[in-house]
C-alpha cells in the first residue's frame, strides 16, 4: 500500500493453490486486465502489452506471490516464464515469492534449475527471540491504543516465547485466546498463570489422550456436571459475557 505509483505497478497473488493456467489469469486480473474467458495465449499477450506500456511511462511492474509453498512446479513454471517478458536487457516484471519453508524444497525440485538461475536475492526469515517477541507483543497492543491495561507482567512473556517458538502467527493466536480469557475473567493484570491457563486449554482443545488422560478428562466432565454450583456460575457468567461481547460486534 506504501508503494508509490507513479513508480511502480504492484499486484499481489494471494490464492495460489490453482492450476498453472488458472495462476497466469489470477495474475492477469490481479494487474486489472481482462481475463475471462480469454485463451493462455490471449492472456499471455495481454499481459505482456501491459507490461511493455508500464516501461514505456518509466514506472516497473511488481508482482507479490503470497503463500507461495502452495504453488505446484507447473504453476512456478508459469512465474518464471513472465520473467522472458523483457524490453531489451532489462525484465518487465519484477516478481516477489513469500512462502513457507516447504517452498524451499519446491525450489530445490527437479526442474528447478532455470527458475534457481533468475533468483537475484532470497532470504529466510526465521523465528524471533523472546526479546523480539516481548517487543512484537507490546507493538501490536500499542498499534490499537493500549494504554496498560491490561497490564503485561514481566513473568508472562517467557511462557508465551517458549509456547509459540517466536513464530508470528503462533503469538497472535495465543494472545487473542489470552486477551479473551482475561476480558471474561475481568482481569486487568495479565501474569504467567493467566498465559498458562490459556495454554493448557489449547492443550486441551486438540489432545491426543491416552487411558489415564481421557480417564482424568471424564473426570473432570463429571466433576463440573455433578452439582459444583460455584464453577457453573462461574461458566454461565463466562458465557453470557461472550454472547454479550458478540452481540456488540
Amino acid at each position: 500500500r506504501r508503494v508509490d505509483p507513479n513508480s511502480f505497478v504492484a499486484a499481489q497473488l494471494v490464492s495460489t493453490q490453482l492450476h498453472a493456467d488458472d495462476t497466469l489469469r489470477l495474475i492477469t486480473a490481479a494487474f486489472g486486465l481482462k481475463h475471462e474467458d480469454q485463451s493462455k495465449a490471449v492472456l499471455l499477450k495481454r499481459l505482456e502489452e501491459h507490461l511493455l506500456n508500464v516501461h514505456r511511462q518509466g514506472r516497473r511492474a511488481l508482482l507479490v506471490v503470497d503463500e507461495a509453498q502452495n504453488l505446484t512446479p507447473r504453476a512456478v513454471e508459469e512465474l518464471r516464464m513472465l520473467s522472458n517478458f523483457q524490453a531489451g536487457e532489462k525484465s518487465l516484471l519484477q516478481s516477489f515469492l513469500l512462502g513457507q519453508p516447504e517452498f524451499r524444497y519446491t525450489l530445490q525440485g527437479e526442474g528447478m534449475q532455470q527458475l534457481r538461475q533468475r533468483i537475484i536475492a532470497s532470504y529466510h526469515l526465521g523465528p524471533m527471540d523472546a526479546a523480539e517477541t516481548r517487543a512484537y507483543i507490546e507493538h501490536r497492543m500499542k498499534t490499537v491504543g493500549w494504554s496498560g491495561d491490561p497490564e503485561f507482567s514481566e513473568d508472562c512473556f517467557p511462557p508465551i516465547f517458549a509456547y509459540t517458538g517466536g513464530i508470528p502467527r503462533r503469538i497472535n493466536t495465543l494472545c487473542d485466546r489470552v486477551l479473551l480469557f482475561g476480558y471474561l475473567e475481568d482481569r486487568h493484570r495479565i501474569d504467567a498463570g493467566t498465559v498458562e491457563a490459556v495454554i493448557g486449554d489449547l492443550n486441551g482443545e486438540m489432545p491426543t489422550l491416552g487411558a489415564n488422560e481421557a480417564a482424568a478428562q471424564r473426570g473432570l466432565v463429571r466433576r463440573v456436571g455433578g452439582g459444583d454450583d460455584r464453577t457453573l456460575e462461574q461458566l454461565d457468567r463466562r458465557v453470557s459475557k461472550m454472547e454479550r461481547s458478540i452481540v456488540n460486534i
